[in-house]
């Protein structure tokens, strides 16, 4: 994984982690990581479909918010 964007992410997690619960943190981002960021849009990968999903309905806007931040 590039050195760059797992410094990148490592950011936001880190703000995640101090926004929402800690249960939140641990299902829904801890095992997450970003694959790659090309022409503004960012691929993040997931141990499962089912965690995916949940965080594109619940958390696609603070994520593009933070990635904004921190790019």
């Amino acid at each position: 994984m590039d050195t760059e964007l797992t410094l990148i992410w490592n950011k936001i997690l880190e703000e995640i982690k101090s926004k929402f619960s800690k249960g939140t943190y641990g299902t829904m981002f801890k095992q997450t990581h970003l694959i790659s960021i090309e022409n503004n849009l960012a691929t993040v990968g997931a141990p499962s479909v089912i965690i995916l999903n949940m965080l594109r309905a619940r958390f696609t806007l603070e994520v593009k918010r933070l990635l904004s931040a921190h790019m």
